[in-house]
């Protein structure tokens, strides 16, 4: 309904929704200038479409979705296809998905297919193939500390040496492990993106928005403070958690009733194949400060707070933020917090 209903434009997403008993589709298409979405709601008893609606695609969801227009030709499984090989792999069905997409990482086409209980698969756009678990530690978004360590010298390099980076992760694709990081610097309020598999590099600058904003300005306010590197945190790994593997490695920094803390974290698979979250105080020398490692659980859209529960305090920041561009509360990424963000809110009360 979605391409009759927008011929020649690309389908790029499809979310599920549900309010009030009433289960509805919400389709995103593309233009071929990628400025533009199209937007068609489709009642999922009836089959009836609402008029559908048009949407400015604003940075740097524009890059996101440029890698996509890109890549799109090279498809060879459509959604329902991609939708198939996660319930076979998951053992669900249609009623427990949430959304399924398209997008462009590890230079990569893929399908981001996220169910109602927080599973996330990645699913490759031209085999077919589930490639990889969201974001838990797995065979296939893990490696050796070492090898994390020349990863982030060669993202330096290619950042420059007025840039930290803040954020990364990685996938283990056929042409070998393909890398994005994030970096800010203390000059201005914008972030460089560095992705490198193989031979291939690519650098983009931008001004972030919403939640990546957000950690952005954080980390950014506390550069001062950190005396400990990526370098320094990676080998912390490998002499503690012998035989582990890293997914991804941040730098966070959140201020809690006047205390800040800013930290090195990463989520390992370990030697037993367990997932955890482990974690440094980055404010002092290695070994002087805390470690922490806790069994990985994932953040519900909502917990604003961060103390695992979605209640009144996150509720109330939610409200100071709605209808304003790119907060922290706009967890589906449109661009505006509204009704849509209110809902997934509720969906994970308690």
């Amino acid at each position: 309904m979605a391409r009759t209903g927008y011929p020649g434009r690309p389908l790029i997403d499809i979310r599920c929704r549900d309010r009030g008993g009433e289960r509805f589709f919400a389709t995103s298409s593309i233009n071929a200038f990628n400025t533009l979405f199209y937007t068609l709601r489709v009642d999922a008893a009836t089959g009836a479409a609402e008029e559908g609606e048009t949407e400015e695609i604003l940075p740097p969801a524009d890059l996101e979705t440029a890698g996509v227009l890109a890549r799109i030709g090279e498809l060879g499984v459509d959604f329902a296809g991609a939708i198939l090989a996660a319930h076979s792999f998951t053992s669900r069905t249609d009623a427990d998905l949430e959304r399924v997409g398209l997008s462009s990482d590890a230079f990569m086409i893929l399908y981001d297919i996220r169910y109602a209980d927080d599973l996330r698969l990645l699913v490759d756009g031209v085999t077919g193939r589930v490639i990889s678990q969201g974001e838990k530690a797995s065979a296939v978004n893990a490696v050796p500390p070492s090898d994390a360590s020349e990863a982030f010298a060669r993202a330096q390099s290619l950042a420059g040496p007025t840039w930290l980076p803040f954020d990364s992760e990685v996938l283990l694709t056929d042409a070998g492990a393909a890398w994005t990081f994030f970096f800010i610097t203390p000059a201005n309020a914008r972030v460089k993106q560095v992705d490198f598999v193989g031979s291939t590099e690519v650098v983009n600058q931008y001004t972030p928005i919403g939640r990546l904003a957000e950690r952005a300005a954080e980390v950014r306010a506390q550069l001062g403070t950190v005396v400990v590197t990526a370098d320094g945190f990676l080998a912390d790994i490998e002499a503690n958690q012998p035989g582990a593997l890293v997914a991804g490695v941040s730098l966070d920094s959140r201020t809690r009733e006047g205390e800040t803390r800013t930290r090195w974290n990463a989520t390992l698979l370990t030697a037993q194949g367990g997932v955890i979250e482990y974690a440094v105080d980055a404010t002092v020398p290695v070994g002087s400060g805390l470690r922490i490692a806790q069994l990985a659980t994932p953040r519900k859209d909502g917990d604003l707070t961060g103390d695992g529960h979605v209640l009144a305090e996150d509720l109330a920041l939610f409200f100071t933020s709605l209808g304003t561009d790119y907060p922290p509360c706009d967890f589906d990424r449109d661009g505006c917090v509204t009704g849509a963000d209110l809902a997934a809110l509720l969906q994970e009360w308690g």
